[in-house]
């Protein structure tokens, strides 16, 4: 006859608990199901670029126009802005 011992063990919070796959991890089956957030999402920064006092316009000689994105900058570019502009 075989003795089988058995230990009671404490067991770990899990790491993880509380990590959404689908929000965090876009591979195309989730990326298709947040495909609408993101476009959301997209919106409401554009919105918030063109209306954000970290954009401006600053006026020189007028003969010439610039614009410029990047990190000193805000991304998105300001569509709005950028139209009103030129």
């Amino acid at each position: 006859m075989c003795s089988l011992r058995l230990e009671v063990r404490e067991t770990k919070a899990n790491p993880l608990s509380g990590f959404n796959v689908e929000e965090t991890v876009m591979i195309p089956a989730h990326a298709r199901r947040r495909h609408v957030v993101i476009e959301e999402r997209l919106k409401e920064l554009q919105a918030y670029a063109d209306s954000s006092e970290l954009n401006r316009v600053e006026y020189g000689q007028r003969d010439a126009g610039f614009i410029t994105s990047g990190i000193s900058y805000v991304w998105p570019l300001p569509i709005g802005l950028i139209k009103r502009f030129v």
